[in-house]
């Protein structure tokens, strides 16, 4: 049947391909035959044989291919997990705090100037173009405080510029400064979105009924270009569900137990989409109760993503506030990588994307799916 498939239309889909894998382990469970890395590889080669346009990046991101994973998981439990698009376990506990260390090395000793401008930066009233100038004569200095200074409490208590309404515009100057593609993500998402709309329509790759729904609601003529942007990147997390798990404490049972991200989990730690201004000031109130850190991420008020108005980026109690969603996403991109903070657990799988795809930056970890998505969106490209 597989096959006959690929002779038919000369490519697979994720959908034959998970059949494909499950059909080899199901053969290699049922003969008893161990499955082991090198064996795992072997296969692997022969199925580039067998169906040349097929990648290694559809079956391995890691050391540990799908194969491999798909056989163990067989072996170990009688669940019939969906294929395993994470790295390997031992890289799981591995944050993304190395991802900056390249750019920081770029400028390793400050300018010899650099603490009287920062005084001038700070006790003087400088106009707009002077102040700009300033802040890129001394952009070593500040780099190595991004990366020595122990929390972005204190880079916030050194450089408080960027706390001010326009801070936004320091920080892009900044990422500009030390990373290459920074106009990735504005430069090349309308030459893309119509075809990730078009990927995101097939009914095999949205389950979900609400975000269905909001795709099939986009066809409005009177849809903003900021209401079509958030609705296809919303709907995104619908196509990257997350497989991270989370533990937490169930007051029931009253003991910790262990639940996956949902996909409205990944949706709200990208984008909160609030029916009014106090909805907004009571999530954030709930996430400061938590306890826990909250990672930058935008927020907006409409009736639903497709009309959305007011547009922050939350971020250490800073709010930024756009006139256009792409600018928002790009500004709070930049933050997770100037800052050297992780991305969410929750929508890990979209931002990378976001980072591979759009700012050409090595991941590090790679998930199949965004290899999927990217030959498509090549494919169309070139057709």
């Amino acid at each position: 049947m597989l096959t006959e498939y690929y002779n038919k239309f000369s490519k697979f889909t994720d959908e034959q391909r998970v059949l494909l894998i499950n059909a080899i382990a199901q053969a290699f469970e049922e003969k008893g035959i161990p499955m082991t890395l090198a064996t795992s590889y072997r296969i692997e080669n022969e199925i580039f044989e067998r169906f040349p346009t097929e990648k290694l990046e559809f079956y391995r991101t890691s050391k540990r291919g799908k194969l491999y994973n798909k056989c163990c998981n067989r072996k170990s439990s009688f669940k019939t997990a969906v294929a395993q698009h994470l790295v390997s376990r031992t890289d799981d506990d591995q944050t993304l705090n190395q991802k900056v260390k390249s750019w920081q090395n770029k400028y390793p000793v400050p300018e010899e100037d650099a603490e009287d401008i920062y005084r001038s930066l700070k006790f003087d009233n400088l106009s707009s173009e002077v102040f700009d100038s300033a802040w890129k004569a001394c952009k070593q200095y500040r780099f190595n405080d991004l990366e020595m200074l122990k929390s972005t409490t204190d880079i916030l208590e050194k450089w408080p510029f960027y706390k001010y309404p326009s801070g936004f515009r320091l920080i892009d100057m900044d990422f500009t400064a030390a990373f290459e593609n920074a106009d990735g993500l504005l430069k090349n998402w309308p030459t893309y979105c119509n075809a990730i709309l078009s990927f995101l329509n097939d009914e095999n790759h949205i389950k979900e009924k609400g975000i269905r729904r909001i795709l099939a609601n986009m066809t409005n003529e009177d849809l903003s270009e900021n209401g079509r942007d958030a609705a296809i990147m919303w709907a995104l997390h619908g196509y990257f569900v997350p497989t991270n798990k989370t533990i937490k404490k169930d007051e029931t049972l009253g003991k910790k137990v262990t639940t996956k991200f949902t996909i409205k989990d990944s949706q709200d730690s990208f984008l909160y989409v609030a029916k009014c201004a106090q909805e907004l000031e009571d999530h954030l109130e709930f996430l400061k109760n938590q306890k826990q850190a909250i990672q930058p991420f935008i927020l907006t008020v409409g009736e639903d993503v497709l009309s959305i108005k007011e547009i922050v980026v939350y971020f250490d109690g800073i709010r930024f506030t756009f006139c256009h969603f792409l600018r928002a996403v790009d500004i709070c991109y930049k933050i997770f990588f100037l800052f050297n903070l992780d991305f969410p657990k929750k929508s890990q799988m979209f931002w990378t994307f976001i980072q591979t795809y759009f700012y050409k930056s090595k991941p590090e970890k790679s998930f199949s799916k965004i290899h999927i998505l990217a030959e498509f969106l090549s494919d169309k490209q070139d057709s």
